[in-house]
C-alpha cells in the first residue's frame, strides 16, 4: 500500500491521497511530500523510488533488504536512515522487530516498511489529526518517527527492572528451574537490544552535528535530545543484562549448596587411613572393599582417582560417570585423614 501526503509549507496544511499525487508534486515549490510504502511490492517501490525520488539503487537495495544493520548514510540531495522498530506485536522484553528505512530530502520524505509499523502509522495520525507540526518540514517528521520507536522500546527496557527485583525476592522464598529460565530469556534478549542501541546513538548523535543541511538548529537539538534516551537505554540494557546474569549465578548457587541425601563410595584398594568410619564387602566382583558414607555432597559423583586411590559412587537408580567437584574432593580428604 502506499499512502502519500502532500503538506503546504507556509500554513502547513496537508492533503492526502495515494500514489496519484506523485505526479507533478516536484514542480509545486509551495509543497513537500511525504510518501509510506507500506508493505508493497519491491519491484514496484523501487521503479517509483527511483522516477520520483531519483534515490541511489544501492540504499534502495539496503531498505529492501529482510536483514540488515541500521545504518546513516548521506547523499547530496537526501539522507538515508535505516532502523530497527519493535514490531506491531512486541509488548514485553520477548520481542521482534521490523526494518524502518527513510529517505529524507528537503522537500520529500519516503518511509518503508515490509510489515506494520506503530510508529510509522501514528506519527501519520498525528499529522492527519494536526498535532504534529508538519509545516517544519521532513527532517521533523523523520524525528518524531524516530522518537515514537525509540518510546517503544523505553517501555520494555524501563519495565523489565521491576520484574528483576520480584524475581530477586522468588529465588530465596521460591526457588524452581522455571526462574533461571526467564532469566537466561532477559539475558539474551538484553544483549540483542544493547547490540541495536548502540547503533541506533552513533546514527542519532551523527544527525545532531552541524554537517547535515536537511536538519535545522531546532531539529539538532531534537536530535541530540533523542540521541541522549538512545545512550541512556542502552545503559539500562547492559545494567540489566549483569543484573540478570548475577541472579543466575546466585541462583545456581544457592540450588547446589542444598543438601542432598547420603551417598555411598566403593573404595578399592582397601588402603585406607585408620580413622575411615566402618568397612564391608565392596561391590560384587571385587575381592575387598570398603564402603564410606559422605554426608551432603553437592552434587552426584562418579569414578576418580585420589592419592592412588578409585572412588565410585553407588547411585540409588544406577547413574554413573559424572564429574566430581572439588568440594566433594575436600570431603573424601577429610574422611581418609589426608
Amino acid at each position: 500500500m502506499i499512502k502519500t501526503m502532500l503538506v503546504d509549507k507556509q500554513s502547513g496544511e496537508i492533503r492526502c491521497g495515494d500514489e496519484g499525487l506523485l505526479a507533478g508534486w516536484a514542480d509545486n515549490e509551495s509543497i513537500w511530500i511525504w510518501v509510506d510504502f507500506d508493505r508493497e511490492k519491491p519491484v514496484r517501490e523501487a521503479e517509483l523510488f527511483s522516477t520520483h525520488f531519483s534515490l541511489d539503487p544501492l540504499v534502495i537495495a539496503d531498505a529492501q533488504t529482510e536483514r540488515h544493520p541500521p545504518k546513516l548514510e548521506g547523499f547530496e540531495d537526501y539522507f538515508f536512515l535505516l532502523l530497527h522498530g519493535l514490531d506491531a506485536t512486541t509488548k514485553d522484553i520477548e520481542f521482534g522487530t521490523i526494518q524502518i528505512a527513510l529517505f529524507v530530502g528537503e522537500r520529500f520524505l519516503v518511509t518503508r516498511r515490509h510489515a506494520l509499523s506503530v510508529s510509522t502509522d501514528k506519527a501519520w495520525t498525528e499529522a492527519e489529526q494536526g498535532t504534529l507540526k508538519v509545516v517544519r518540514g521532513p527532517a521533523h517528521v523523520a524525528y518524531r518517527i524516530i522518537r515514537l520507536v525509540t518510546e517503544r522500546y523505553t517501555n520494555i527496557v524501563v519495565g523489565l527492572e521491576r520484574r528483576l527485583d520480584e524475581l530477586e525476592d522468588e529465588m530465596f522464598e521460591n526457588p524452581r528451574d522455571a526462574i533461571l529460565e526467564e532469566l537466561v530469556g532477559y539475558s539474551a534478549n538484553l544483549k540483542k537490544l544493547r547490540r541495536i542501541f548502540t547503533y541506533h546513538q552513533d546514527m542519532f548523535a551523527r544527525l545532531s552535528r552541524r554537517d547535515n543541511p536537511f536538519v535545522d538548529q531546532h531539529g539538532r537539538h531534537e536530535f541530540n535530545d533523542v540521541f541522549e534516551h538512545t545512550e541512556r537505554l542502552a545503559s539500562l540494557s547492559a545494567l540489566f543484562k549483569e543484573l540478570a546474569d548475577d541472579l543466575m549465578n546466585g541462583y545456581t548457587k544457592a540450588k547446589s549448596s542444598i543438601a542432598a541425601p547420603i551417598d555411598l563410595f566403593f573404595i578399592t584398594p582397601p588402603l585406607l587411613h585408620p580413622t575411615a568410619r566402618a568397612t564391608t564387602p565392596g561391590p560384587p566382583g571385587e575381592k575387598s572393599g570398603l564402603v564410606l558414607t559422605v554426608a551432603n555432597p553437592r552434587t552426584t559423583l562418579a569414578t576418580f582417582s585420589l592419592f592412588g586411590l578409585s572412588l565410585t559412587m553407588e547411585y540409588p537408580i544406577s547413574l554413573k560417570n559424572r564429574p566430581i567437584p572439588r568440594p566433594t574432593l575436600e570431603i573424601v580428604s577429610t574422611y581418609l585423614g589426608f
